[in-house]
């Protein structure tokens, strides 16, 4: 038999010998948490959740209707759905940890406002206008409270109350109320400050107002303020009383 046969024949014999190796690893990796599932060992005893701040974990741990039973190798995605049904819940991942451990790590959905309901209180919503499952009689919940000449759904002013919130939280902790005036305009109350603004403007403006106020203190003319104007671009007007 000619050497160059015999050494394609031999590479051949080692690329089939490898190709079979792969297909065994991976056909028992695959096979590995079918075969572990019934392990004591790998029974969920514990839950672990990350990154709530108004949610209950014992309470969501139960809509995850788990039990000892469970083995942590069995799917997850169940669990990953109930979980996500949550109205607060804005994303969730579901993860194993070793051995017997769930570990499910929440995106919570940040209250932004307080709005009027119908029946007189008040209800938290978020960015996107949705209504959060929190009484704000009970939680610690200091929030803008929009007007009730303000759609309950106004989605440019609740954007622009959470980027604040993201951007400039000192600034945002003084907005007390938040009152629609026109189509694109509004009143922000900063404590007793009313200032009006455009409800598409960027956040960055209430940079100007900080420097703006700063420089009313220096003059001594800070409690004259009527109010201040941030509709008007690269312009603060100040109207005094």
């Amino acid at each position: 038999m000619p050497r160059r046969l015999m050494d394609f024949l031999k590479s051949q014999r080692k690329t089939i010998w490898i190709s079979a190796g792969a297909i065994a690893a991976i056909t028992s990796f695959v096979w590995l948490p079918v075969l572990l599932r019934p392990l004591d060992f790998f029974h969920v005893r514990s839950v672990s959740v990350r990154g709530i701040r108004y949610l209950d974990a014992r309470a969501l741990v139960r809509t995850m209707q788990l039990d000892t039973t469970v083995s942590i190798w069995s799917s997850l995605d169940p669990y990953e759905v109930r979980v996500a049904a949550h109205p607060q819940v804005r994303s969730v991942r579901v993860s194993r940890r070793l051995p017997s451990t769930i570990v499910v790590t929440i995106d919570e959905s940040v209250p932004v406002a307080l709005v009027p309901s119908r029946d007189g209180g008040l209800r938290v919503v978020d960015e996107d206008a949705r209504v959060l499952p929190l009484d704000p009689t009970r939680f610690d919940v200091d929030l803008p409270v929009l007007s009730r000449t303000s759609a309950p759904a106004d989605s440019a002013i609740l954007r622009l109350l959470a980027d604040l919130r993201r951007l400039d939280p000192p600034m945002y902790a003084r907005v007390s109320e938040v009152e629609r005036t026109g189509r694109d305009e509004a009143i922000v109350f900063l404590s007793s400050l009313p200032v009006r603004v455009r409800s598409s403007m960027s956040v960055e403006r209430f940079a100007e107002l900080r420097a703006v106020e700063e420089d009313l203190v220096r003059r001594g003319i800070a409690a004259s303020v009527a109010e201040v104007d941030l509709r008007f671009r690269d312009r603060v007007i100040v109207r005094l009383q």
